[in-house]
This record gives C-alpha cells, structure tokens and sequence, in this order.
C-alpha cells in the first residue's frame, strides 16, 4: 500500500471516530441536559400537588380504598385541579395518583387513587422497578431515566404527603409524557447526523487533499534523488512552503551542493593522485594534514630530451596535441602506481610516492612506475611514426628522502607540493641521464628499499649541480 494511501485512510479513520465519539457526547450530554431539567420540573409540580392534598381525606382512602367513598371523590377534585393547573405549553401532565406500600415494610406498591380513574384503588404499580418508587417513597424524587409502558414514555416525579406530625401518609406521583422530549432528542440527532455527513464530506476532501500535499511533496524529493543518484547533481527540490517540508527541501538542496562540490572536488583531485589514493582520502574519517608536514617520500622527475628541438618545426596546436597524448598516458601510468602527480612543468613531469598518503612501498612502486613508462613510451612511439609524428625519449631521475608536503602559496593562490633537497636531487638525477646515457637513474637511498628486485647497475658516486657532496646513482637496466 502507498504511502499516501496509508495517509489517507488513516486521516479517514481518526476524523470518523472523532466524529461519531463528538455525536455520541452531544447526544449524551443533550440527553441528560433534557432528562435533569424535565427532572427538576416534575418534582416541583409533584411537591406544589402533595402541599394541596388533604391528609385527612388520604388516610380515609388508605383505609377503605373504596372509589365510592366521599374521600375518593374529594381527592379526585383535589388532584384534577393540580392537574389542569400544572399542564402548559412545555409541560404535560398526563396522569397523576396516589401511591403507598400495601402493608407497612411491604415492598409491594399500590395506587390509592388516580384523576382519571385510569387505575382501581389498591392496584399494583406495575412500574415500581422501573421507578423504584418503593427506595424513594419519603422523598422528594424522579427517575433518572424514562418509563416505558404500553401506553407511551414518562417522566415521572414523586413527592410524600405527610400529616402534621411529619409522619409518613403517602406519596404523590405525577407522570409527564416525555414524547416531544424524544421528539427532541430525535431532532438533535438528525442535526447530528447532518453535521456528521458535513464533517465527513470536508473530512474526505481535507484528507485528500493533505494526503496528496504531502505525498507530492515526497515525490518531488524522491524524483531529485533519483537525479542525484543518476548522477544529474543540477536538480533541486522545488518546494516552495514555510512548513517541514520546505525546510527540508532546503536543506536537500543544501546537500545537493555539497555533493555537487565534493564531485567537482574529487574530479579535480582525480588529476592529481589515482583513484585508489583518491578514495582512500575521502573514506579515511581522520582529518588529513595538508598545512605542511615533513614526511618520507620517493620523488620521481621526468622530461622529454631535445623537447625544443622537436617542437620547433611543430605549430603550436601540434605541440600541445602531442603533449596531452604523452602526458595522459603517462598520468594513467603513475596512478597505477599509487602516484600522486605533483606538477607539470613544460615537457616534465613531477610526480610523488608515499604522499599524500604513506606507502610503505613507495620506493618499488616508484621505480615500477619509471620502468612501465618507458615501456609505455615505445608503444607511443611506434603510435606516433605510424602517424608521421615525431618520436621522442624521455629521462627519470628518483630519490627518496625526506620533504615538507604541504599547500605552497598564498591565500589566492596556492599547490600541494613538495619542498626539500630529496626533490631537487630527483630533479638533478633526471637531468644526469643525459649524460650517462641511461634513461632511469635512481639514488642509493631508493636502490637500498628495492631488496634487489630490480637489477640495477651502479654509476658510482657522481656530482649533483648544486650540491657540494657527491650521491651514489644507480641505473635500472631491465
């Protein structure tokens, strides 16, 4: 099930209870609200009765429970006149009696007389459980619920006639037609019913709408990520609103930027080292130093011999073609190698191991890294004659030694480089292949690394320029 569907339906859920528990209290509360005032208004008429009743004439009557007795006839007159003064627009006095125990401590309740002759004196009250009447009989009282019998739904209220001793003589009971209370009640619930099909209808329109709002608002981040992820870092998230999910689309958005940058960031960083220096860089959690920091590293130099010679009867666009080829090839040579491409210089080519990240084989992965690129110098050069192109040779110098790696600059600008004496021997090694007619020359300090895996033939202990001691050098011939 969708998301928005989950939504939707629970939205439907919680505005239906909630709406039915709101009838379900109204028509509570209504009800209750009807009952305790119809409650209150047959007790008073009930107590203003009993104060009317003739005691006198009640204990005859209790006695006899004759209906020809003069007793019964004045009572009659008594409770027919508290009837008719009672009966008005918002109250109907339908009956109204005498009641008392059969017997005293009797549980049996009977009528001694009714207005309208509607019951025979000493009958039994069919409804006592229902008012239980027979708990109450001292007291002023009403049921708090409605009576039902044959002829209809009551309200009735009780009230005790007393002589002026205060003893107990009998009860006087009044019954209210509670129909246009149902009546009411019914109404109520009609209204009820509408507003609930209302609140129902907008509750529908509202979810659907809320559903949609916030599903839509999660598909456009979905659709984004799904850019993103394809690699599409120009998407943005256009959600235009103040609540939770405009923030999130901003913050989205913000994210999409960093990645963006960290894309622009790796690609160029791409140029400089390999990519398995590269990932090793972004995935380490420890902040890298890039300030400066003095580290062993194997500096390699190369350069392309008689390079102005060649390019003299070159255009300028050819110089630069044959340069990208040469330098592209040899860039895929060294981040094989774990290299870390330091700089160009013209034809030349700077390049360290065992920096940014340390290398423990950095001397062997230097002078493989030399080798493979003379190899792949060969196959350029049979590319290039069969093009017509001028061929060339290339010297390398390397050394191992200790240098400063670091940004070099200005806060405008600024390189990560190398400074220290093992970078300007690898460059003076470099340049000593001219003259010793080897093209790959490294320096005793990276010659001891290589535990002889590489036969090397040594130079002996030649002069550097710029230096006042001499440097043992040896060539790698394979």
């Amino acid at each position: 099930m969708r998301y928005r569907t989950k939504i939707y339906f629970s939205f439907l859920a919680v505005s239906t209870l909630s709406v039915f528990g709101g009838l379900g209290f109204l028509y509570f509360k209504s009800s209750e609200s009807l009952r305790s005032s119809l409650n209150a208004k047959v007790i008073a008429v009930a107590a203003t009765a009993a104060a009317l009743i003739n005691v006198d004439d009640v204990k005859d009557l209790s006695v006899s429970l004759d209906s020809n007795s003069p007793a019964f006839h004045k009572l009659q007159k008594q409770l027919l006149i508290a009837r008719d003064n009672n009966r008005r627009g918002d109250l109907f006095v339908k009956y109204i009696y005498l009641l008392k125990p059969e017997k005293p401590e009797a549980r049996d309740i009977i009528f001694l007389i009714e207005a309208q002759n509607a019951v025979n004196p000493g009958q039994k009250d069919e409804q006592q459980d229902q008012s239980q009447i027979g708990e109450h009989l001292n007291e002023f009282y009403s049921p708090k619920h409605f009576i039902k019998d044959k002829f209809g739904v009551w309200m009735s209220g009780f009230a005790p006639i007393v002589d002026e001793k205060g003893d107990y003589v009998a009860t006087l009971g009044v019954d209210i037609s509670a129909t246009s209370v149902n009546k009411s009640l019914h109404k109520i619930i009609g209204y009820a019913m509408a507003g609930l099909a209302m609140s129902l209808i907008v509750a529908y329109a509202l979810a659907y709408y809320l559903a949609h709002k916030m599903t839509d608002a999660l598909d456009e981040v979905s659709l984004c990520l799904d850019q993103v992820a394809s690699g599409n870092y120009n998407a943005t998230i256009n959600i235009e609103s103040d609540d939770e999910f405009g923030t999130l689309a901003k913050s989205m958005n913000h994210m999409i930027r960093g990645l963006k940058e960290r894309k622009a960031l790796k690609s160029s960083f791409s140029r400089y080292v390999s990519t398995y220096v590269m990932d090793q860089i972004l995935n380490d959690q420890t902040p890298m130093n890039l300030s400066g920091e003095r580290k062993k590293i194997t500096v390699l130099f190369s350069d392309i011999r008689q390079f102005t010679q060649i390019s003299e009867n070159m255009t300028p666009e050819s110089v630069v073609a044959l340069l990208n080829e040469y330098f592209d090839v040899m860039l895929k040579v060294i981040f094989k190698h774990q290299g870390t491409v330091d700089k160009f210089m013209g034809d030349g080519i700077m390049a360290e191991f065992g920096a940014p990240l340390s290398d423990n084989e950095q001397e062997i992965h230097a002078v493989r890294c030399g080798l493979e690129m003379l190899e792949e110098l060969k196959k350029l050069n049979d590319h290039f004659l069969s093009q017509d192109r001028p061929t060339f040779n290339i010297g390398i110098g390397i050394h191992t030694g200790y240098a400063i790696m670091g940004n070099i600059g200005t806060e405008t600008r600024m390189e990560y480089t190398a400074i220290g004496d093992c970078v300007n021997v690898a460059s003076r090694l470099e340049q000593a292949t001219k003259t010793y007619n080897f093209p790959l020359l490294i320096s005793e300090d990276t010659y001891n690394a290589l535990n002889n895996q590489f036969p090397g033939q040594f130079i002996g202990s030649i002069p550097l320029p710029g230096r006042s001691r001499e440097i043992n050098v040896y060539a790698i011939t394979v």
